[in-house]
């Protein structure tokens, strides 16, 4: 697969966390009122696995308050993390059933459907598990037919924003399996022209992608 590349690089990077006086408040979460490709984007990420905590930079107001407007109300937990009174993060946890209901009475995009739809895995492979025997790959741009999409746009400019301390967002995709047909989703297609690079996490012992890394 001349697409991918092979590497050894630092991709976890530290950055320098903020100190200070830690507080945390709970608000109560609003009525959905408004569905875009961000909001679906988190739930989906929350749809599977084990439920968990969602922890979302908040670099800056404008991030903030578009966490609270388009992705919060889609979420039964809301808490407010600060330091020394300034807000750095909104943890979210527990998608509302009515969250559920209008993701699955409308049509998705499919970049998200790629990345987290697909067959159910048969062989119990566990996609939140520790994998000992990995390799990561990075996607060479120049062997990938570069897609333009208005709406992906969006999405990808927003976590651009919200990560834009961090510089990375690692997730896990849904049944992704190491093979040349994953050059052709549009996920792909778009990120590997959008972002500064792309990296595929995969278990060598499966081939299953457990994580795809973002770098903005």
């Amino acid at each position: 697969m001349q697409w991918l590349q092979p590497t050894s690089e630092n991709l976890i990077e530290g950055y320098d966390e903020p100190q200070g006086k830690l507080s945390i408040n709970r608000v109560e979460s609003k009525q959905i009122t408004s569905n875009t490709i961000i909001s679906d984007f988190f739930v989906m990420l929350n749809s599977f696995g084990e439920p968990g905590v969602t922890p979302l930079p908040a670099p800056d107001e404008k991030v903030y308050h578009r966490i609270m407007e388009e992705i919060a109300p889609y979420f039964e937990r809301i808490l407010i993390i600060k330091i020394n009174n300034k807000i750095i993060e909104v943890s979210l946890q527990h998608v509302k059933k009515e969250a559920l209901t209008i993701l699955n009475n409308k049509a998705v995009h499919p970049v998200l459907n790629e990345f987290f739809h697909g067959e159910a895995d048969k062989s119990g492979y566990n996609l939140f598990g520790q994998v000992p025997n990995r390799s990561v790959y990075k996607v060479l741009p120049h062997f990938i037919d570069p897609l333009e999409d208005p709406e992906v746009q969006q999405l990808f400019d927003f976590l651009k924003e919200m990560f834009s301390l961090k510089k990375y967002i690692v997730f896990p995709p849904k049944y992704w399996s190491l093979s040349d047909e994953l050059k052709q989703l549009q996920a792909i297609r778009f990120a590997a022209h959008y972002c500064q690079d792309v990296y595929l996490w995969v278990d060598n012992d499966t081939e299953r992608i457990f994580e795809i890394q973002f770098k903005f």
